[in-house]
């Protein structure tokens, strides 16, 4: 049997195309005038069809984004792209053509692809999530030109890998900070928990530490709990002048972004357990990427409790020094803690992360930045 309304104006052999016996069923309404052209049966099986695999595409790359290694963010959007365009060419539908009551298969030219194992091209889709567009909130401004991070290279658009997050939780009023973390405003904070080192790879449970955050529509605050074995810290120097190098010591650290577009620029803030400080603007686009002069007005407190070998610090930073003209809730950082502790050179000492950093090489690696939510 030969149906013309084929491309080209060639006829199409149904009992080939279709195989064998297969028709084209036509169904009208019952009260449709007899004078109305029929809709073939096969367009609303097409339909159907071409919405049931969108959706399940659809559905089965978002179970990929959250059980992806590493945390590589795959585009909603991007996703639904492809399931239509994968509905549309790898799979083949039978279209109404113009003659009544009839319908063929849409014919490609020189290639015509018959049968897809769809479970196949799922795999290979899914085992590359980095091709696909990343969230625009978290890409680098367009012509940013590419950098290096400590010898390493970076692609021309940065984008965040990290997927962890900390809730910062609003206070109703401020307070100066002391270093007491057993008040109680911080009993109701959102604490996580670090002790390894920045590969993820290695735990010291002798140097645990656990972070908070809190926020008002001026400040955002900072907490840390560290455990230590010993103390190493600048004896003898005076705590209220900004100490160069404090890194070199015993500290904790916060790196935050305000800004996320801006991938490469960020603050970061030390304070050390006899309460020396530094804090500088970075911008890896720079050099040198590090501005000691930049100075937040941050202010910070301490407490060494020697009999449970535990040390704790507050920091309340002005979110004015970081260009924010007031905090908003339903706002997103991008932040990243971190804990120097132990004597000796950098190959004895502990080097500790919240977000892990597999090239395990240096602190600056802006794109392993976890998030920082500003919550009521």
């Amino acid at each position: 049997m030969v149906l013309d309304g084929a491309e080209n104006g060639a006829g199409v052999n149904l009992s080939e195309e279709m195989g064998g016996n297969q028709k084209c069923q036509r169904r009208r309404k019952y009260d449709e005038p007899q004078d109305t052209p029929a809709r073939p049966l096969c367009a609303h099986r097409a339909l159907l069809s071409g919405l049931f695999y969108n959706v399940a595409f659809t559905f089965i790359f978002r179970l990929c984004q959250v059980l992806t290694p590493g945390g590589a963010p795959i585009d909603s959007n991007h996703c639904l792209t492809l399931c239509i365009l994968f509905r549309e060419y790898l799979i083949p539908c039978r279209s109404p053509t113009a003659s009544k009551g009839r319908c063929s298969l849409r014919r490609r030219p020189k290639v015509q692809i018959r049968r897809l194992d769809s479970l196949a091209a799922l795999t290979l889709l899914a085992a590359c999530p980095s091709s696909l567009a990343p969230h625009a909130l978290d890409r680098a401004p367009a012509g940013a030109p590419a950098t290096r991070l400590q010898g390493e290279s970076m692609s021309p658009s940065l984008t965040y890998t990290s997927r962890v997050e900390i809730w910062s939780k609003s206070l109703k009023q401020d307070f100066a900070p002391d270093g007491d973390l057993d008040k109680r405003v911080w009993r109701n904070a959102s604490w996580k928990k670090f002790d390894r080192d920045m590969s993820g790879k290695i735990r010291y449970p002798q140097a645990e530490v656990r972070v908070a955050s809190l926020w008002t529509a001026r400040y955002v605050y900072f907490a840390f709990r560290c455990r230590y074995v010993g103390l190493n810290v600048y004896e003898g120097e005076d705590a209220v002048k900004e100490r160069w190098e404090l890194w070199n010591r015993d500290v904790v650290e916060v790196f935050a972004n305000p800004q996320p577009a801006r991938v490469n620029h960020y603050y970061e803030f030390e304070v050390a357990p006899n309460n020396q400080w530094i804090d500088l603007e970075i911008d890896k686009d720079k050099t040198p990427f590090n501005d000691a002069k930049w100075d937040s007005g941050f202010e910070h407190a301490t407490r060494v409790e020697a009999s449970h070998h535990l040390w704790t610090c507050e920091m309340r930073i002005p979110v004015a020094s970081m260009g924010v003209e007031r905090l908003e809730p339903g706002a997103v950082w991008r932040v990243n803690f971190f804990r120097a502790d132990g004597p000796g050179g950098d190959t004895q000492r502990r080097f500790m992360t919240w977000c892990t950093i597999p090239e395990g090489k240096s602190f600056h690696v802006p794109t392993r930045f976890g998030r920082l939510r500003f919550v009521p």
